[in-house]
């Protein structure tokens, strides 16, 4: 797999890629299902219609382009991070 592309981006542009904190995580978790993911298990895929909103508490969530010949590493999500679709944090 090719290296991230936008490791740089996270840096550069922190507002894109906000930490949340204590009581943000607080209150998505009053109303989020909490769950645990196997190293390697896909949460989503591109063109995917319904993108669930992804909080992270521990570990990582890796962003991974399959759509050339070789996988391409975009992005590596951390701890008190976030992904999905936004619009869907109240489903």
């Amino acid at each position: 797999m090719r290296q991230s592309v936008l490791p740089a981006r996270k840096e550069k542009y922190p507002a894109a890629f906000p930490k949340l904190d204590d009581g943000q995580i607080a209150a998505i978790a009053e109303f989020a299902e909490c769950k645990t993911y196997r190293d390697g298990e896909v949460l989503f895929r591109a063109r995917e219609v319904e993108l669930k909103f992804h909080v992270i508490k521990s570990g990582e969530i890796e962003i991974v382009d399959r759509s050339g010949d070789e996988s391409r590493r975009m992005l590596v999500h951390e701890a008190r991070e976030f992904t999905g679709d936004v619009a869907n944090r109240n489903s």
